[in-house]
């Protein structure tokens, strides 16, 4: 038997279409406090690996948490969003009681693989530990002790990621501890 009135067909199309909406609808009501949960536990995962001496995390401000070990303040995470080559860079950077640096993470970015996804590597991480302020990229190779050499074809990149821990320096430098 052959509909070919189009009011018919557009009520069954509505059909299929509320009950399409409202199975999504019950599976995203299923599956989003678990993925709050994990988001949330790679965050902490994130906060103790740039501040590892810190036992728990306390948020003070929006996007910065005060690290706690012993019931004494021992640095604080900051997660900035600088914006490079690829779009926006998510990170977390630790940073100790004196205003230096502890650690970098970088949680989020969609930067050139290859070039400026070597930003997430230990070996370029690794150089802001312990710099304090007035960080700025160089090319070629480092001669003061603030300066972070810049990843071979990736400048932009390695600009904004300098640019993030800098800016982590500064909200962290602006709380009262």
């Amino acid at each position: 038997m052959k509909n070919d009135n189009p009011l018919m067909l557009g009520i069954i199309l509505l059909l299929i279409c509320a009950v399409m909406t409202g199975i999504l609808a019950f599976c995203n009501s299923v599956t989003a406090p678990i993925i709050a949960q994990a988001q949330l536990e790679e965050q902490q995962a994130a906060m103790k690996e740039v501040l590892p001496e810190a036992e728990s995390f306390e948020e003070v401000k929006d996007g910065i948490s005060k690290g706690i070990s012993g019931g004494k303040t021992v640095g604080y995470a900051a997660t900035v969003r600088p914006y490079g080559y690829g779009g926006e860079i998510t990170m977390i950077v630790g940073v100790s009681e004196d205003l230096s640096v502890t650690g970098v993470k970088i949680t989020a970015m969609s930067e050139t693989a290859g070039l400026g996804a070597k930003a997430q590597e230990p070996e370029f991480l690794d150089l802001f530990k312990g710099k304090k302020d007035d960080i700025s990229v160089v090319k070629g190779s480092a001669k003061a002790e603030n300066e972070i050499v810049a990843i071979s074809g990736a400048t932009i990149t390695t600009n904004a990621v300098t640019d993030g821990v800098k800016e982590a320096l500064e909200l962290v430098g602006t709380l009262n501890p």
